[in-house]
């Protein structure tokens, strides 16, 4: 394993455990909330049973209300979490790359949050679909979303667009104001490899508010 292969291996481990983490907090703080609201509840009950006090029908409803959306809040980020998690079963396959474009933008949500920003799906509804590494891909996605995040315009939000291309697939971020001469520099040490492991070429327009990555439509045997 060559130094390039061991920083890719090494890149992709800190990748994943950082998005687990982040899957994890979330998921945590859906059981403060249903435990919080099942704790008022037991509560309002006991009340009634010791002292007689009468039961708000409306508040119960309420409280019922928020323990479901929670619920069906932790079972999709479940969800996200087990896709993501098989996004390494295989080196190679066809992917729809609105979905997983999706998935990415999704997980990086609170990331995006906590610096007070949006990332926001920009595509209609004809599917676009790439052969290529789930999981690499994943990762060169996360990287030119915190590279974007990092460049945000006054906006604070970044639009992701997708469109078919001759050679595949370009995957768009707007609303940013890049370094154009520079930001090659600005990149981690592992989006390179990246790049020519998935034969993806990264580019921006003249006036540097527009992040374009441009993916094969079929991935190179190595």
């Amino acid at each position: 394993m060559n130094h390039e292969e061991r920083l890719l291996a090494r890149r992709g481990l800190e990748f994943f455990g950082r998005v687990s983490a982040s899957i994890s907090h979330e998921i945590k703080n859906v059981f403060a909330i249903i435990g919080e609201s099942s704790g008022l509840m037991e509560d309002l009950l006991l009340m009634h049973r010791n002292r007689g006090a009468p039961l708000d029908p409306e508040r119960l409803k309420i409280l019922v209300e928020r323990i479901r959306k929670h619920l069906n809040r932790g079972d999709e980020i479940v969800k996200n979490m087990n896709r993501f998690a098989h996004s390494v079963d295989e080196p190679t396959k066809v992917v729809d790359l609105g979905e997983l474009t999706l998935l990415v933008l999704t997980i990086a949500g609170r990331f995006a949050a906590l610096r007070g920003l949006s990332l926001e799906p920009s595509w209609g509804e004809k599917r676009v679909t790439v052969e290529t590494d789930p999981f690499l891909l994943q990762q060169l996605l996360w990287v030119c979303l915190e590279f974007a995040m990092s460049v945000c315009g006054e906006a604070k939000k970044v639009l992701v667009g997708l469109e078919a291309s001759s050679r595949g697939a370009d995957v768009l971020f707007s609303g940013l104001e890049i370094p154009v001469s520079t930001f090659r520099e600005h990149l981690p040490p592992e989006a390179g490899t990246l790049m020519e492991v998935l034969g993806a070429e990264l580019s921006t327009d003249a006036e540097g508010t527009v992040l374009c990555m441009g993916l094969p439509g079929r991935r190179q045997p190595p």
